[in-house]
């Protein structure tokens, strides 16, 4: 269970939508060595997808996530995510990196993982990712997400996230985020509800709250598995 607030949450500005992009000249880091992870909670009126992957993936109630590496421009804080948002005249695809206030929705939690992985090389490994433009995003897939389905090319936003923090095997993050993992029965997409899992057994608490985050039961290893292998990312 995430302890959602709404406190410190930036207003939403739509104007910011568009400046979404995956060139990353006009940022600067404040911290070279920060990283939160960011989760936003699912809007009360989620579409089904939404409902089967998070109640496949244990009622977190996460709906996306985002990486905050203190990137900003300006006064304004930047994070690294991915969506695909299409419009007449504009269009985004993969991950990229957004305004803060351009990321808005009903709750959110921010969580510093700094101490336990390299965050400079996270953030080198995800940059890299992001400047990648034949990667792209990877919509709600909860048949894929049962099958054990993944694309190198594709990506959703826990899933760039998770990927590379797998990818550093020595880091406490990536032991807790692997334990997470094979509490499913399946292995598809990495979740925001995984990313949360992961932070819940290393006990972290998000920043200006009391509470950590918890853990709450998965469908059963074992249970389904006629439908996919259980298997975990190597």
């Amino acid at each position: 269970m995430i302890p959602w607030t709404t406190e410190g949450m930036p207003e939403r500005c739509w104007l910011t939508q568009r400046r979404r992009t995956r060139d990353s000249s006009h940022l600067r880091i404040r911290e070279s060595a920060y990283c939160a992870l960011i989760f936003w909670k699912a809007p009360s009126r989620s579409g089904f997808d939404s409902l089967l992957v998070d109640w496949l993936t244990g009622l977190s109630g996460a709906h996306s996530a985002g990486a905050d590496f203190s990137h900003t421009c300006g006064d304004e804080s930047w994070i690294v995510t991915s969506h695909e948002i299409t419009s007449p005249q504009w269009r985004i695809d993969g991950p990229h990196f957004a305004p803060i206030s351009a990321c808005h929705r009903p709750a959110w939690a921010r969580i510093d993982v700094s101490p336990f992985v390299d965050a400079e090389r996270l953030r080198h490994e995800i940059e890299s990712l992001v400047s990648q433009k034949s990667i792209r995003h990877r919509g709600l897939d909860p048949v894929g997400y049962l099958l054990g389905i993944t694309r190198h090319d594709r990506v959703t936003c826990s899933g760039l996230i998770g990927g590379a923090i797998l990818r550093q095997r020595e880091s406490p993050l990536a032991h807790a985020l692997l334990q997470a993992l094979r509490a499913r029965f399946t292995y598809g997409e990495i979740t925001p509800a995984d990313l949360a899992r992961a932070a819940a057994i290393l006990g972290l608490v998000p920043e200006g709250e009391t509470h950590p985050v918890v853990t709450l039961p998965v469908i059963a290893r074992g249970r389904l598995s006629w439908l996919a292998p259980r298997r975990v990312p190597s």
